[in-house]
């Protein structure tokens, strides 16, 4: 702490920077002056962190010091010198915001020592916080918050005062433990940490602690001092009992015991990491990071079975089925997987396949664009719960594209519609149709234009090109047999259209169903 000294009579001058020295190294006398002229050069100049500075001076005084300087926007922790006889002024410069302590003269160690002290305490604060002395100073949750998020704190600094503001015993062990709100709404947020801190609070042996909810992170970090560490585990068996009881909440708990708070931020993220292993450990929510040993098991199989059960549906565009698939799917890869990662790893293929086979079967290209969305919640899924709402977009996606509903159109369209879907095989030509309706085929063709956006030819291959995708995925026919049977004899031209209206050849396309 760089200290000023402004003081008119050198002896007490002196011995006050004498005194000063003895103290600490980290009290550092960096200029002293005998008048308030250049005393307030000197701070202008260098800035101090703290002025000891008599009242009363010849020519300019301490506070007029003082005031000058406030004038240009310099403010510093300032100490005034004051005979008996200078109280009430003292006392009145205090009321001014200016001088913000004042010491009496004769001026002992004591009080001088405790003056710096309080002077310290304030500047790690202030530097603590990121801010300068007018700013108010954080809460200790807070601070811990800030500490665990930001990069504006002063991290060493930090590691030698956080006992003294967070108000924690340093003789005591800390219990460290990082709580994930997973798929909780807002609600089930705030009654999860207000549960939480009640239960704390109402444990009489532990003597402090710090909640702090990181929103970005859906996570409240925990850090407390508990004084019989041999019920440590079934304190936190008594939370977990408390918490499932509210409705709508997915939480998962890991904790650990930290002997200081050095390691504090680096336990934290070790922490995190131990989440997403409620994936694979059926319903446990609490996970003690000393004791968490990963499962060793037989190797992974893909569900395979169940993913050819979904394309089936896709492919029928049987929406109830569709979503019937996503909870048995999750649980076949729970029961067996050795790793959190090979659960989110087989919903990410499960889900691509599922988009793909939508996207091919509607033609609609613009569905890739959601997938990365939908990736990455899959793939940063820590609980059940959140894994299977994010299963559950995916078969919105695919629901939505598959499974639209046909537009109303006019009485002739609809049942020339009908007939092409009845007699798409064998073909049915335009005349046909516009002889079946007693109009002329021009007049036909432009409804077909009108009405869906596309002519009768175009149609014709659109209804064909569908039925023979739900062949190729729906059944062992050969290319060559599903050409025939959507009323393509040649098995050549048949490949050519398919793959330029799917961009796949009829054998790449069967290949999904894989």
């Amino acid at each position: 702490m760089k200290i000023i000294v402004v003081e008119d009579e050198e002896k007490t001058r002196k011995g006050i920077i004498r005194l000063i020295n003895k103290f600490s190294d980290t009290y550092q006398v960096v200029g002293e002056s005998d008048n308030g002229l250049e005393g307030a050069a000197l701070i202008e100049e260098l800035r101090p962190d703290l002025v000891i500075t008599d009242i009363r001076m010849p020519g300019t005084d301490g506070l007029e010091m003082l005031e000058s300087l406030k004038k240009k926007g310099i403010i510093t922790k300032s100490v005034i010198l004051s005979g008996h006889s200078e109280f009430d002024f003292a006392r009145r410069a205090l009321q001014t915001g200016i001088v913000s302590e004042y010491l009496l003269k004769p001026i002992t160690a004591d009080d001088l020592c405790r003056v710096l002290q309080e002077a310290e305490k304030t500047r790690m604060s202030n530097l603590l916080n990121g801010i300068d002395e007018k700013a108010p100073i954080a809460s200790p949750e807070q601070l811990l918050g800030r500490y665990l998020e930001q990069s504006d704190i002063d991290h060493e600094l930090f590691h030698l005062h956080i006992h003294e503001f967070l108000g924690f015993d340093a003789g005591l062990e800390f219990q460290a433990a990082s709580v994930y709100l997973g798929a909780s709404d807002n609600k089930s947020v705030s009654l999860l940490k207000d549960k939480i801190r009640l239960l704390i609070e109402n444990d009489i042996q532990i003597p402090n602690f710090c909640l702090i909810e990181l929103q970005e992170r859906h996570e409240i970090v925990i850090l407390l001092q508990k004084t019989d560490l041999l019920e440590i585990e079934e304190f936190w068996k008594s939370v977990i009992a408390q918490l499932i009881t509210l409705e709508e909440s997915d939480f998962v708990i890991s904790w650990t015991s930290l002997p200081h708070l050095r390691d504090l931020k680096v336990e934290i993220l070790s922490l995190r990491e131990i989440h997403k292993w409620s994936l694979t450990y059926g319903n446990q929510r609490t996970f003690l990071k000393e004791e968490f040993i990963e499962r060793a098991g037989s190797k992974f199989q893909y569900p395979t079975d169940m993913e050819l059960r979904m394309k089936e549906a896709v492919s029928n565009r049987d929406k109830e089925k569709i979503y019937s698939y996503i909870e048995p799917m999750i649980a076949a890869c729970r029961n067996q997987a050795v790793h959190p990662k090979e659960v989110t790893g087989a919903c990410v293929r499960f889900a691509s396949n599922m988009l793909h086979l939508a996207e091919v079967l509607s033609g609609n290209v613009t569905m890739t664009r959601d997938r990365n969305e939908l990736f990455n919640l899959l793939s940063a899924a820590q609980t059940p719960m959140e894994l299977k709402h994010a299963m559950r977009l995916a078969a919105d996606y695919a629901c939505k594209h598959v499974g639209q509903e046909d537009k109303s159109f006019g009485l002739i369209i609809h049942k020339a519609s009908k007939l092409i879907q009845e007699r798409y095989q064998t073909g049915i030509s335009l005349d046909e149709l516009a002889s079946h309706f007693n109009i002329t085929p021009e007049y036909l063709s432009s409804l077909f234009q009108k009405e869906l956006g596309m002519s009768y030819t175009a149609y014709m291959k659109d209804i064909r090109m569908k039925k023979a995708k739900e062949l190729l995925i729906n059944t062992s026919l050969k290319s060559y047999e599903v050409a025939e049977q959507v009323g393509y004899p040649d098995a050549k031209y048949f490949s050519k259209v398919f793959k330029e209206a799917t961009g796949l050849t009829p054998g790449e396309f069967q290949k999904l169903r894989v």
